[in-house]
């Protein structure tokens, strides 16, 4: 009677341990249900659904496939992250569980744990063991591909569980002729267990690495904004220096002209040196000391560059975007766009900032004599060193997507606009 029940929950305990590692590794969607009910009444579905076809076929292939379209569902419902490392992560433990089982079979055939082909009750032991630890290790790496991985890394990390499930099909195929051979029987799916969780263990790697690289140059900007600053206060003592020589000469040179009564000079002068000393010094007072340097830094970039610069910008005082996000999004933006005004004869920028809703939007565009997006689809960089400055597009990305954001590059009278909108929590 137990060891009935055991062969007849088998298939259920199997697919529950799959739901498990899913529900270990990635987070929830919002849903009124807690992520547990959610969890059990996906596996009771599966047993109901899957049972009758189980009497009706018998068939192993048949529960693969009913095994992968519940996790497949499962996931896609219910879960965040994106499909492709979903996906992969599903092959490649479904995979596994086919190996940990091709493996245990002859292995405990051969020390008489088996009963008619079906594992005893140490048998489902040793294999829903060997199931926990196999969770353990693909809960413990979880696949998450960031939309910044370059696409040859996504293609072949997603490929490559199909090209092992190719590989498996292979080896039922092969195993079947050679079942004699407990040697080969035992070691062959051994090796390919080991294939699949190096395969995994080496795209959870890459992408583990990857994500470092976009926060560490995340840092770096950070930490070059602050050195920026630094520059820049440094700069603003010695200018407020010579501000103030120059005002001690504008003194007694506007002295002069009132005991002349010369008042044609006066008004000429005060439309014209005055008016231009104080547009080059303009500030910004947002709330945000970070972004407030940052644009008084940028503004005054550009302008040194001839570029014109019109600026909108109202913004509430505290927002939930965290500085070093902010700053770095806007920072990358306004590089961009003043690098490609130097080349232009009409040398325009527009920087908006607002609040629409619960989103930040910012958008920033600059004069462009062509079609951007005609000539570079993908927004590649031009420059030279293309290591260091295709990265500052990708960590834009990265940011937009941790924010729930938006991104979008378009042409518009002549302006090349980009456009983000970025959630804020607390609105």
């Amino acid at each position: 009677m137990f060891q009935t029940i055991l062969i007849w929950t088998e298939a259920t305990f199997t697919f529950a341990f799959l739901i498990l590692a899913l529900a270990c590794t990635y987070p929830f969607k919002k849903n009124r249900f807690p992520a547990y009910a959610v969890t059990i009444f996906w596996i009771l579905l599966f047993t109901a659904v899957y049972k009758p076809l189980e009497i009706y076929t018998g068939s192993f292939y048949v529960y693969l496939a009913v095994v992968f379209i519940f996790a497949f569902l499962f996931t896609f419902l219910f879960q965040k992250q994106g499909l492709f490392a979903k996906t992969a992560f599903i092959i490649a433990y479904i995979c596994s569980i086919v190996f940990i089982k091709s493996s245990l079979l002859p292995l405990l055939s051969a020390t008489h744990q088996t009963l008619d082909g079906e594992l005893t009750a140490a048998g489902h032991a040793i294999f829903y063991t060997a199931l926990a630890m196999c969770t353990l290790f693909f809960s413990s790496h979880p696949l998450i591909f960031q939309p910044q991985l370059p696409q040859k890394y996504i293609c072949l990390m997603t490929l490559s569980p199909f090209a092992i499930a190719v590989l498996a099909q292979m080896y039922i195929s092969f195993a079947r002729q050679n079942d004699s051979n407990l040697f080969f029987s035992v070691a062959m799916p051994l090796c390919i267990l080991c294939i699949i969780l190096i395969n995994y263990y080496l795209n959870y790697l890459i992408i583990s690495t990857f994500e470092n690289v976009l926060e560490t140059n995340s840092f770096n900007q950070k930490l070059q904004l602050q050195i920026d600053n630094m520059n820049r206060s440094s700069a603003i003592i010695s200018q407020i220096r010579q501000e103030k020589h120059e005002l001690r000469n504008n003194y007694f040179y506007i002295q002069s002209l009132v005991k002349r009564k010369n008042y044609e000079e006066l008004e000429k002068y005060l439309d014209t040196e005055l008016e231009y000393r104080f547009n080059t010094m303009e500030e910004f007072q947002t709330g945000n000391v970070m972004l407030d340097h940052l644009l008084t830094q940028k503004v005054s970039e550009a302008r040194e560059q001839q570029i014109h610069v019109i600026t909108d910008i109202l913004l509430i005082s505290k927002i939930s975007i965290k500085d070093n996000d902010l700053c770095a999004v806007l920072m990358n933006l306004l590089d961009n766009a003043i690098d490609a005004s130097k080349a232009e004869i009409e040398k325009d920028i527009h920087i908006t900032l607002s609040v629409v809703k619960n989103y930040l939007n910012i958008q920033v565009k600059n004069k462009c004599s062509y079609d951007v997006l005609k000539e570079n689809k993908t927004l590649k960089t031009t420059k030279n060193d293309k290591d260091n400055h295709g990265l500052g597009l990708k960590i834009i990305h990265s940011i937009v997507d941790k924010y729930n954001g938006i991104f979008k590059a378009s042409m518009e009278n002549g302006y090349f606009v980009v456009h983000i909108m970025l959630e804020l929590n607390d609105m």
